[in-house]
């Protein structure tokens, strides 16, 4: 193999380990990202369950329609 080829190879290699650590990096980052929406999703579900009776008027609350 003559030495430009290898040198070639060798820069691809370079220039791909570089890309590959890149798209590790930003895959971690989403993936803290994914997890902190999730952990808010799930507290919004919580809040969401506690609050909703408390916004609702039962039947004998509620004020008759305006034609009875």
């Amino acid at each position: 193999m003559s030495e430009e080829r290898l040198n070639d190879l060798e820069s691809r290699l370079a220039f791909q380990e570089i890309a590959l650590q890149e798209l590790s990096d930003e895959m971690a980052s989403l993936q803290r990202l994914v997890e902190k929406q999730r952990e808010q999703l799930a507290l919004m579900a919580r809040k969401l369950k506690s609050a909703q009776g408390s916004n609702i008027a039962g039947e004998h609350e509620e004020t008759p329609p305006p034609h009875y």
